[in-house]
């Protein structure tokens, strides 16, 4: 059985594999992947446990972004602080950054009957790739957290729509 840390490292070098083999800049560029810690600022997303989504995600895409960076992909960050953010504005930042790669981290929480599980979301048209970032980061998540798999899913997400490269938006438990 896997550490919570192992689970953590494992999904952050299959993002950085994934991120890597979707990315067509010529092998000796350095990819760019834009990670997005979800909400922010006057917004704490889902509260559970009396923990903000919003402080949780930050904290993990700013570990994320370290592995990541040691592995060498260069990391470009939407937020590095609790501060407000737009949804167009986090698109807007990957698509001028020209971004081969883009992943919005979040958590959900619901208040009814559980949702419990992993899900990654990307756009209602997004393609292939897209789709192939989603499937290899859900599987492992599920593989590494033991979570239930909720698959991926489709919607119309402000940023996973509106950027111009591979884009999923995980919600991670």
């Amino acid at each position: 059985m896997r550490s919570p840390q192992s689970g953590r490292l494992s999904l952050a070098v299959l993002a950085c594999t994934a991120l890597l083999a979707l990315h067509p800049r010529a092998a000796s560029a350095q990819p760019l992947i834009v990670l997005d810690a979800g909400h922010g600022g006057s917004d704490p997303g889902a509260v559970g446990c009396s923990i903000e989504e919003s402080a949780a995600v930050l904290v993990l895409t700013l570990r994320l972004r370290t592995v990541l960076e040691a592995a060498g992909l260069s990391i470009g960050l939407t937020r590095d602080a609790d501060e407000d953010v737009g949804l167009s504005a986090r698109a807007e930042f990957a698509n001028a950054m020209g971004a081969d790669g883009f992943v919005s981290v979040h958590s959900n929480a619901n208040a009814g009957t559980p949702a419990t599980g992993t899900e990654p979301w990307i756009a209602n048209a997004a393609g292939a790739r897209s789709l192939s970032l989603a499937t290899q980061l859900q599987d492992e998540m599920v593989m590494a957290w033991g979570l239930r798999d909720r698959g991926v899913r489709r919607a119309d997400f402000v940023v996973v729509r509106d950027t111009t490269m591979p884009a999923a938006l995980p919600e991670l438990a």
